[in-house]
Parts: structure tokens; C-alpha cells; sequence
């Protein structure tokens, strides 16, 4: 068992901690290398697909934001919903869905395989992490993302009408089940979040990820991680907001000397950088947890 190994058995997040510190300048390399990857296929299928310019891309947080404003007063958004996203291609959305799920996937692999690189031979090679990351398994990750959207999907809805149901019958106890329900059902799909690293780091195929991170994650240490999970959230939305007051000028300066398209990837760019930092921390925990969990002490690399 090496020191990072000991370190999860005893204090997993502490652990997690001395992986993030070393992996998150390789983290950002990785999500650089993806924001590019990614922009340079994806982008000028988005821009056909939905007939959009560079400049409606620059745009489209302020324009989603002027719709939630108009629903808030009541109003009818549908001309705005309608020149935003009207001219749909529907021939283009089903190549478009199946390369972002690969990215995803492949995007998943990348992040542990670097983990995993770390802890099992102290090693950030890019090029060694991103040969590993292309397995079979980002496959099995699109499979669980899949999968896991819908269980939550249909339970959340489900539940959703059993509260509305109630609230017929007795609002006050609708909103008193509404509320511990909602929470019993975060707990519940926390329980499953292991699931990937499972799949990553130790080989699992779908169900058996699905059962192991269900048996390891009871409803204590759940809430535990709800917890911590909340803390990282808003501190890293602290990070990313002073981050954004920073690209936001660089992106309008850009626009202005270069132009929407050059504005729009150093936006992209930008926002790499932190989310290879995010990412790096998020990961580096999550696979803290897994090989806190897991019964073997040695996990199998792939080189």
C-alpha cells in the first residue's frame, strides 16, 4: 500500500487533498487539451444545427437569462424562444448528442486515469493518461451517465407527483413530506455517484459500479459527502465568479480587436483553466472515496 492509499484508509478527504495538489497543473493541460479537442469538432456542428453565429454564442447566457426574466413576470418568452432556438436542424442533433456523450465520457476516463497515474507511480504524464483514457470503459461511463440521468429523472418526477397528490388531500403534510422527501432522495441518489470511479479505477462493469457505490456510500456517509459537497460547491462557484470577472473583460476586449469568433474561444479557454482545477479537486475526491471503499489495496494500471 503506497502513502496515498494509507492516507484514503485513514483520512480519505486529506488524501484527496495531496493528490489535488499534484495533479492540478497536468489537470489543466487535460482540460485545455479537451476545451480545444472538443470546440474544434463540436462548435461548427452547434453553429449549423442550430444556425447560430459566433455572436449568438457570445450571447446565449444573456439571452437565457432575458427568457427566465420574461417567465418571472409572467410573461411570454416564445418570440425570444422562438428566434433562439427555432431553426433547429433535427438532422444534425443526433450526431451532435452522440459526440458530446463520447466527449463525456472519454472526458471522465481522462480525469481518473491521471488520478490513477498519481497514486499507483507518482507519474503526470499527459501523454501516458491520455493514452489509457481511451478504453472500452467510456462506453460503460456514457452508459451510466445515461442510465443514472434517467433514474433521476423519473424518480424526481415521481415524486414530484406524489407531493402534488398530497397537497390535494392536506398541504401541510404535502409540504412537510415535500421537504424530507426531497432530501431522502438527494441521499439516495448521492449513494450512486461512486459508480464511475468504480468503473474507472477498478474495471467494474455497469451494475456491479452501481451496487458497489450503493453498498460503500450508506446514508451517513452520504450526507457526509452532501455536506462537504455543498463547501466545495460554493467555494469553487466563489472561485469561478472571480475568475469570470476576470475573463469577461478579456473576452470583450478580444471581440472588440478580433472579433466574435476569437472572443468566444478565449472565453473557452479561459474557462478551461478553472475547470481543469475544478475538476482536478473533484475527481482527486472522488477517487480518494473509491480506493477508501474499495477491498484491494492495488488497483490495475493501464499502460
Amino acid at each position: 500500500m503506497n502513502q496515498y492509499q494509507f492516507h484514503f484508509k485513514d483520512q480519505a478527504f486529506n488524501g484527496a487533498v495531496m493528490v489535488f495538489k499534484k495533479i492540478w497543473p497536468a489537470a489543466i493541460l487535460v482540460s485545455l487539451f479537451v476545451a480545444i479537442l472538443s470546440n474544434t469538432i463540436q462548435m461548427p456542428l452547434l453553429l449549423q444545427m442550430m444556425n447560430w453565429d459566433f455572436e449568438t454564442l457570445n450571447q446565449i447566457q444573456s439571452k437565457i437569462q432575458d427568457i427566465s426574466n420574461i417567465l418571472q413576470k409572467n410573461g411570454d418568452p416564445s418570440a425570444e424562444v422562438e428566434a433562439l432556438f427555432g431553426q433547429l436542424n433535427y438532422a444534425l442533433l443526433l450526431p451532435f448528442v452522440a459526440i458530446a456523450c463520447f466527449i463525456y465520457g472519454w472526458n471522465v476516463e481522462l480525469f481518473y486515469q491521471l488520478n490513477q497515474q498519481e497514486i499507483m507511480t507518482g507519474s503526470r504524464s499527459i501523454g501516458a493518461v491520455i493514452k489509457a483514457s481511451f478504453n472500452k470503459r467510456i462506453i460503460t461511463q456514457i452508459l451510466f451517465m445515461v442510465v443514472f440521468s434517467l433514474f433521476m429523472g423519473i424518480s424526481f418526477m415521481l415524486f414530484v407527483l406524489l407531493v402534488a397528490m398530497l397537497a390535494k388531500i392536506n398541504s401541510l403534510l404535502s409540504i412537510l413530506i415535500g421537504f424530507i422527501g426531497f432530501f431522502v432522495w438527494l441521499l439516495y441518489m448521492i449513494r450512486f455517484l461512486l459508480a464511475p470511479a468504480a468503473i474507472a479505477l477498478g474495471q467494474f462493469k455497469m451494475n456491479e459500479a452501481f451496487a458497489f457505490s450503493f453498498q460503500n456510500i450508506t446514508f451517513k456517509r452520504a450526507a457526509m459527502v452532501g455536506l462537504i459537497g455543498i463547501v466545495v460547491l460554493i467555494g469553487l462557484a466563489i472561485l469561478s465568479s472571480a475568475f469570470g470577472a476576470l475573463t469577461i473583460p478579456i473576452a470583450k476586449s478580444v471581440s472588440k480587436q478580433l472579433g466574435a469568433a476569437p472572443a468566444y474561444f478565449t472565453t473557452q479557454l479561459l474557462n478551461a483553466i478553472i475547470g481543469g482545477i475544478s475538476n482536478a479537486f473533484i475527481f482527486a475526491c472522488s477517487a480518494a472515496l473509491y480506493y477508501r471503499y474499495s477491498d484491494h489495496n492495488e488497483a490495475t494500471l493501464e499502460v
